[in-house]
């Protein structure tokens, strides 16, 4: 297993919003965050600026630890960051319940889901992966104790997270979503490294894969591409490239979908970057 072939990210995984489109909007970036109807009106306003085929939701990756309990600074500017997890305990740990996605701002991201679709957008969900919202929810420290010396209590969590995100995503796809982007920046092969990735980051990504494949119906998987190449790198997915047209990246992906409609994952990309060529790499799980 190599680190080398691990694709170089470029990106951010926060949304940069400018004072001038907030201030076109009349809202506060924290507001835009919370309310669904603020949420959509952002994210369409954003679509517009930068001339993508998707009104993105929601504008970070901190929305799944949220929801789990811990607390969120909203930046426009820096990102949306924790600001202070949930979890600083072992004892603590049996206090995380599942996901309640009738309430709270992971409500309000289906919601605006809805509120895009009825406005005819095309809808891109992002999805945050298992190792990431779990040092979010965690304190790191105590995260990586645990996965040294009591994997059976990061297995129960890891339980629970991947529980959530299957219902997560299965709630997006119901919404209408056209593509979920998944990335897991803290769970990568090169930042936990080989015997972490191989015996819990990637299996648990892959487990969530595995029970929302049957689920996606018109929606597709884009897997960030340090996330689709860990797990080739580990033997867990294997890639083949096609092609399609198109002006852009999404372009390219939603002509695909219309062409092959089993296309389930496509990854080794990052959905923030245009392409010279007019390439997909379709992801195939193992």
């Amino acid at each position: 297993m190599s680190i080398k072939n691990i694709f170089k990210c470029i990106g951010s995984d926060n949304t940069t919003v400018s004072d001038e489109i907030l201030d076109k909007l009349g809202v506060s970036f924290e507001v835009a965050n919370k309310d669904s109807k603020k949420m959509a009106e952002l994210s369409r306003e954003l679509k517009r600026d930068m001339g993508i085929v998707y009104c993105i939701v929601p504008f970070c990756h901190t929305a799944e630890a949220d929801a789990f309990g811990s607390t969120v600074v909203f930046d426009s500017k820096a990102g949306n960051r924790i600001n202070q997890s949930f979890v600083k305990d072992v004892e603590s740990l049996e206090s995380i319940d599942p996901i309640d996605f009738s309430t709270g701002r992971i409500h309000e991201i289906l919601e605006s889901i809805k509120e895009l679709k009825d406005a005819g957008e095309k809808v891109c969900l992002n999805v945050t992966g298992p190792i990431t919202i779990a040092t979010a929810i965690v304190d790191n420290r105590l995260f990586y104790k645990l996965v040294r010396k009591d994997r059976e209590v990061v297995d129960k969590l890891l339980g629970k997270i991947e529980e959530s995100l299957v219902e997560y995503i299965t709630k997006g796809v119901n919404a209408g979503v056209d593509i979920i982007s998944f990335a897991d920046p803290a769970g990568t092969l090169d930042i936990v490294g080989p015997k972490v990735y191989e015996d819990l980051s990637g299996k648990s990504t892959l487990r969530v894969f595995k029970r929302v494949e049957g689920v996606l119906g018109d929606s597709v998987v884009h897997i960030c591409g340090k996330t689709s190449t860990s797990l080739e790198e580990s033997g867990l997915i294997n890639s083949r490239k096609v092609s399609s047209h198109g002006n852009s990246y999404g372009e390219v992906i939603e002509n695909y979908k219309s062409e092959d409609g089993d296309v389930k994952f496509i990854g080794h990309w990052c959905i923030k970057r245009e392409k010279n060529d007019k390439s997909l790499v379709c992801c195939d799980l193992l």
